[in-house]
């Protein structure tokens, strides 16, 4: 069982899978829509797959630049709420 300070190792795991789970569907989703326009045909067209390819590699960029961001932003707060030595 948990210590009074949060979930167990397992229930973080399951967490952090959740949301790369939900990350995942949102990509697919996103670049489904914008890139897949032809249904008459087994085959992807090449401006489908390129289009993909670019959709995911810019979803991809921007999550890490937001990561990056949100990592310095934090930084930041808590060197300001600390008090300085």
């Amino acid at each position: 069982m948990a210590s009074g300070m949060g979930m167990n190792q397992q229930d973080v795991e399951i967490k952090v899978f959740k949301e790369f789970l939900q990350s995942y569907n949102r990509l697919t989703q996103i670049c489904f829509q914008q890139c897949v326009n032809d249904f008459t045909s087994r085959k992807v067209a090449k401006e489908e797959s390129d289009c993909a390819k670019r959709c995911v590699d810019k979803y991809l960029n921007t999550t890490q630049r937001l990561s990056q961001r949100f990592q310095e932003y934090n930084s930041a707060m808590n060197e300001s709420i600390l008090p300085q030595k």
